[in-house]
């Protein structure tokens, strides 16, 4: 019996070593292919803008944008053999379990996400942070049906992939703590991902998608406006993380990020920042996501997930 238990955890620990593997490798061998191929693409487009000018401004991309997307589309056509290759047979792997009320989860986790960034919009409101704009309630309207399918499609690709594929199989080898503080940094670290080239790229040599990988993080410079959205970043992902760990699916909490996605969105739309209140709360813009006021809302939310609260809210 001792034996059986320990082959099936020796089998748990490979599956989950495969499952991360392959994950990561995909995300590391798109970006070194976009190296190598970007320069070739980037080239071939400028020929094609000299020889057809009337095309040429629909194809003016700079070069490390056609290495961005170059990325992208690797990790697309690699996604599905990635997938066989680390074992990963089904939608369970990546947090999708079998639940016979998954749509109630998905939106009580979205109730809680609209909600709790709500809240600090209508403080910053009340207390004079941020303006109302009252011409954005027509473009509201436009644009609303966008902001909801893009923000719902945001939280069930990145919790599946996030907290279901790399953390559901980090912690079948490491301890989950450990695991969820490495996905939670990784989490962050990817949205600042935009690579900048020091100089304009004219025409790429075969090492210009390597010369910018040393540039790939957004800069600014006012980069300590950016600490408050990077440690929000964080804990956003470990409060999704505790949440995964106790629910042990993505439906809760791919609602919830859809939910601070659309609210965020929202906000930004129909406020503008007033820099003269409140400065040290609220930063300088309307994205309340980027706020110190946001990473206090996380650190209180980080540990009502971990005592069980969401499980029952809403």
């Amino acid at each position: 019996m001792n034996q059986r238990i320990k082959q099936q955890k020796e089998g748990v620990e490979r599956r989950g070593q495969r499952q991360w593997v392959g994950l990561v490798g995909l995300m590391l061998g798109s970006v070194f292919l976009a190296c190598i191929t970007a320069p070739v693409i980037f080239n071939a487009i400028q020929a094609l803008r000299e020889a057809i000018p009337a095309i040429s401004d629909a194809l003016d991309y700079p070069f490390e944008r056609v290495a961005s997307r170059l990325a992208l589309i690797y990790v697309v056509i690699g996604f599905v053999p990635s997938l066989k290759w680390a074992g990963i047979r089904s939608a369970v792997d990546f947090g999708f379990a079998p639940h016979p009320t998954w749509w109630r989860e998905l939106m009580r986790g979205w109730r809680m996400g609209v909600y709790s960034i709500l809240a600090l919009i209508v403080i910053a409101w009340a207390t004079g942070a941020f303006v109302w704009d009252p011409a954005s309630g027509r473009r509201l309207l436009s644009r609303l049906i966008a902001y909801l399918i893009g923000g719902l499609l945001i939280g069930v690709i990145e919790e599946g992939l996030f907290r279901g594929g790399l953390f559901g199989g980090a912690r079948k080898v490491f301890h989950w703590i450990p695991a969820m503080i490495v996905i939670s940094l990784f989490f962050s670290f990817v949205h600042f991902i935009r690579p900048q080239a020091p100089d304009v790229i004219e025409t790429a040599r075969w090492y210009s998608g390597f010369s910018i990988l040393p540039h790939m993080l957004y800069r600014s410079e006012n980069m300590w406006n950016y600490m408050p959205f990077a440690l929000n970043l964080f804990l956003m992902g470990v409060v999704l993380t505790l949440l995964f760990q106790r629910q042990n699916h993505v439906y809760y909490i791919s609602g919830m990020h859809a939910g601070w996605v659309i609210a965020l969105q929202m906000g930004r739309l129909l406020f503008s920042n007033d820099p003269n209140r409140l400065y040290f709360v609220y930063g300088i813009s309307a994205n309340v996501g980027r706020s110190w006021a946001a990473t206090l809302m996380l650190v209180i939310m980080a540990i009502l997930a971990a005592r069980g609260i969401f499980d029952k809210t809403l």
